[in-house]
């Protein structure tokens, strides 16, 4: 038996940006420009005058009248519309690429071992409703020994294991008699890719696109409007509270643009969920579905995942890097999503690798020893 894997690590592989980094990145934007703001009001109160005296404080702009501070202002809130909707296009494209892109090319491999979790896709409440932040369904495999290999290729930052709970006191090691719970069996997550999941990504990112660039158009028209509400219209001198009320507003715009974008990304989901049909768990294998204590052989693409934080993992199931190894094809159709089931335990989850390394005899077992 080779030596078993140390468990645990350190992320290093990014997997899609997440809505709150996006969130983030955003707020951080806006706190430039609310500080670049004062910054402006600070310049235009200390050499308005001498500008004024050089020129007319009024422009001609679009065949009416501007002042300079109020150019600054209209300036500062398309600045922070556009910017906001810029990055959430970008995250919904780029989410939607590391989710339903084609596959980095990994190298093909095989392992056998019993499913001790199942995750269908949309596992997340929120990608629901943002398609293109969801999950493709995956089993995680406690593998047998003879295939660790295959879980240290490449030395991956992070190891997956299953907790000791039901090994043997040989198996899990001392922390485990002394009460603790280590993980003792590496696991492999093993990816399917999914229709519907990509359908609603692919409608969520469209949808969040069109929500973006119209929240942007309606949050300036609204953001204008307000400010010659408070008595601030672009076309007079301004005073510090119009400052205030500047920095106040260009918060909503960043609301005014994520909500619409975030509705728009609802609607392109559900829209794109109901063209695909069929559901987002683990495909069934010869008309069974797969189950938690399934012994199983999985074969398809392993490469270091994201979502897997940096550990090896199969992705996809059933597509294999091509003859020339420059892509990876989708064989699902002819390789059964690159699935077998070869029988059930009677353990209970957690499992141990002590189980697959006993029941999965060597005449049942289709993949070549690493």
């Amino acid at each position: 038996m080779p030596p078993r894997p140390a468990c645990g690590g350190t992320q290093t592989v990014s997997a899609a940006p997440t809505l709150l980094a996006v969130l983030m990145g955003i707020w951080a934007v806006a706190a430039a420009i609310i500080a670049g703001i004062m910054g402006v009001a600070g310049f235009l109160e200390k050499f308005a005058p001498a500008i004024a005296a050089g020129v007319s404080w009024t422009v001609t702009w679009l065949g009416g009248s501007i002042s300079l501070a109020g150019a600054a202002a209209l300036a500062l809130i398309i600045a922070v519309a556009i910017a906001t909707a810029v990055l959430i296009i970008v995250w919904a494209w780029q989410s939607y690429s590391a989710l339903c892109g084609s596959p980095p090319v990994g190298k093909f491999e095989c392992i056998s071992g019993v499913i001790n979790a199942i995750t269908p896709g949309f596992s997340a409440w929120y990608s629901q409703a943002v398609g293109f932040a969801g999950n493709q369904p995956r089993i995680d495999v406690v593998v047998k020994s003879n295939y660790w290999p295959i879980i240290t290729l490449n030395n991956p930052p992070f190891v997956w294991c299953a907790r000791c709970t039901n090994c043997p006191p040989a198996a899990a090691g001392g922390a485990t008699i002394a009460g603790g719970s280590p993980g003792c069996s590496p696991e492999l997550s093993c990816y399917y890719h999914n229709k519907q999941v990509c359908s609603a990504a692919l409608g969520a990112a469209i949808g969040a696109t069109v929500g973006a660039v119209i929240g942007a158009g309606l949050a300036v028209v609204g953001a204008v409007a307000a400010m010659s509400a408070a008595g601030c219209a672009i076309t007079g001198p301004f005073v510090l509270f119009c400052w205030i009320i500047l920095a106040i507003i260009l918060i909503v715009v960043i609301i005014v643009v994520v909500a619409v974008a975030l509705i728009g990304a609802a609607i392109g989901t559900q829209a794109g969920k109901a063209a695909a049909g069929g559901s987002a768990t683990p495909p069934a294998v010869a008309g069974a579905a797969l189950a938690a204590g399934a012994y199983v052989t999985v074969v398809g693409n392993l490469v270091q995942a994201g979502p897997s934080m940096g550990a090896n993992a199969i992705w996809f199931a059933g597509w294999i890097p091509n003859a020339n190894g420059a892509s990876v094809d989708d064989a699902t159709l002819s390789n059964g999503n690159g699935t077998t089931v070869l029988g059930m335990s009677l353990g209970m989850v957690p499992f141990c690798f002590t189980d697959p390394d006993t029941n999965i005899l060597a005449s049942m077992d289709i993949c070549p020893v690493p």
